[in-house]
């Protein structure tokens, strides 16, 4: 079964003034990297912060209704932001689904846990009835689906 990590790889240094370095990936039951997400200089105590605010969200909230149907999370946000035209926008009548939508990625989306940082948006939540983490890397989307739910943080 495969389970999602964030793994402290370097700890703080006040040599150099950087935070820990985190990875963050898909690991196999072996261990072994399934897929790397990404590697990025920050805070645990912050990261954890966000988790504990919502691990319940990530492992309970389902999906907003008004999403498209796609293959993965990430790819369904990024559908319904293509779908807005400027005359949307404008005459508000989006208003309320957008704010839905923030708040349901202000919970989701790793990029609000490592606020001030250039990560990709990487989206932990349960979509069609599994628990998934997905995020886009160039023209392609990337799933993985979690059977079972545990999410890991290896942070010390």
């Amino acid at each position: 079964m495969k389970r999602f990590s964030l793994r402290q790889v370097k700890p703080a240094s006040i040599e150099t003034g950087f935070p820990e370095l985190i990875n963050a990936a898909i690991f196999n039951d072996d261990d072994s990297i399934n897929n790397h997400v990404f590697s990025q200089y920050y805070s645990s105590k912050e990261i954890l912060d966000w988790f504990n605010e919502n691990i319940s969200f990530i492992l309970n909230e389902v999906e907003p209704t008004f999403l498209p149907k796609a293959n993965c999370l990430a790819e369904a946000i990024e559908m319904f932001y293509r779908s807005l035209s400027d005359d949307d926008l404008d005459n508000g009548h989006f208003d309320s689904m957008l704010d839905t939508l923030f708040e349901y990625k202000t919970r989701h989306d790793l990029k609000f846990a490592f606020r001030g940082t250039d990560i990709p948006n990487v989206f932990l939540g349960v979509y069609r009835g599994h628990l998934t983490v997905s995020w886009q890397e160039s023209d392609t989307y990337v799933l993985s689906t979690l059977y079972e739910p545990r999410l890991i943080l290896q942070i010390m």
